[in-house]
């Protein structure tokens, strides 16, 4: 059992996929462009961008606003539990960081915190949607426009997510997406930005044309991840990868020494591929997720993340909240039968190692998301999960 590893997260990439991708390095712009129509139709909005990752996509974002902000606005309000790329974007876009702590119960803002915070220079709100599991964007989009601000709808782990029948990512004035490896789709990197405002949309535009061209290097490196990851994600051969330390796979790292280039464009063929079988490729990861879900639940120091009945998650992983102690007991467990759980962020945003203090500005108030970065595990959903992997796994938690 040794050599069978699932990964935490991550969408294969098959051999016919290879070979789709192989076949349209004879139209590559062509291809971009049927893969920006597509999610123009399916999203509903009349601008869409491609660029190298979705860091950058965050940060341009946030430059085109602060650009179209009639004031000095200059503090963007995130969770205090979230990935670490979002504080770094936000640096990279020269803007300062305001905290606002989480509810634990659904992982989404604690709105009565937000409703007292300080608005006064508040540019955006970003939500976080994480593990594919969206937040309340029309609460906090009524607490946003209250107060001024602007909403950038994070959807880079919650593509195909859905709140009262609006996807997400749409539910903002901008919205981002991923295509990086451990995403609900992946075109081994790159990131989307949609929008339906004329102004945001041309600022946009221009930033977009002007950013530079990956490097030939930087090409080759998309190259050897794309033929590396669709070959070494197959739990028969992740453990080989899994098992090189210096690779750190899954690690968690601040930085903000990020490209912000144009998307490689010889890869859209692989996202467009996998774009169009997202339904299929979402129903998958719902319905393992509910069965966990099912077989798990009532069951001792176990918490589930709970949300309205209005909000339908995708569950990119699905994310349970155990004591420490057995967390800790149940990684080692699962890492024995070949389960890749995660314990994600190992921190809250105000305790990332190294992280600049300056970032911040107001109330860091995090005791709620330090709490779930200590009792925070997920569990892989994706399609290499079979059902013997999802008994194993209820096997361990009973």
């Amino acid at each position: 059992m040794w050599m069978y590893q699932l990964a935490p997260a991550g969408t294969p990439i098959s051999i016919p996929d290879l070979a789709y991708w192989l076949h349209a390095q004879f139209n590559q712009s062509g291809v971009l462009e049927e893969f920006r129509q597509s999610i123009c139709d399916r999203y509903g909005v009349r601008y869409c961008f491609f660029v190298s990752t979705g860091r950058a996509a965050f940060s341009l974002v946030l430059e085109a606003m602060r650009e179209c902000a009639s004031t000095e606005k200059d503090e963007v309000v995130i969770p205090s539990y979230t990935c670490y790329s979002v504080p770094a974007s936000v640096a990279r876009a020269g803007l300062k960081v305001r905290i606002c702590d989480i509810d634990p119960r659904t992982l989404d803002y604690d709105y009565i915190a937000l409703e007292q915070a300080d608005f006064t220079r508040v540019l955006c709100v970003a939500s976080a949607n994480l593990y594919g599991i969206p937040n309340d964007l029309p609460r906090l989009g009524a607490i946003a426009r209250k107060n001024g601000a602007l909403v950038l709808d994070d959807a880079a782990q919650s593509m195909e997510a859905s709140i009262q029948g609006d996807f997400s990512g749409t539910l903002g004035d901008v919205g981002i997406f991923s295509l990086d490896k451990g995403k609900n789709i992946t075109s081994i990197d790159g990131g989307i930005i949609v929008t339906n405002r004329d102004d945001l949309g041309s600022l946009l535009q221009a930033k977009v044309a002007a950013l530079p061209e990956p490097s030939l290097k930087t090409r080759s490196l998309y190259l050897i991840k794309l033929l590396v990851y669709s070959s070494f994600l197959h739990p028969r051969l992740y453990w080989i990868p899994n098992g090189i330390p210096w690779l750190n796979l899954g690690s968690t790292r601040y930085t903000v020494n990020f490209l912000k280039e144009s998307y490689p464009v010889f890869l859209a063929s692989v996202g467009k591929r996998l774009f169009d079988r997202v339904g299929l490729i979402t129903a998958s990861r719902i319905e393992k997720a509910q069965y966990l879900i099912k077989k798990i639940k009532g069951l001792d120091n176990i918490q589930l993340i709970t949300n309205p009945s209005y909000i339908s998650p995708v569950y990119l992983r699905l994310p349970l909240l155990i004591k420490r102690d057995h967390r800790d007991k149940l990684m080692i467990r699962l890492k024995q039968a070949g389960i890749g759980a995660s314990t994600s962020y190992p921190t809250s945003i105000v305790d990332i190692p190294n992280i600049d203090s300056n970032l911040f500005r107001g109330s860091c108030h995090s005791e709620a998301g330090r709490w779930v970065a200590k009792m925070i595990l997920t569990l892989p959903t994706h399609s290499y999960v079979t059902k013997a992997d999802l008994d194993r796994i209820v096997l361990k938690f009973r």
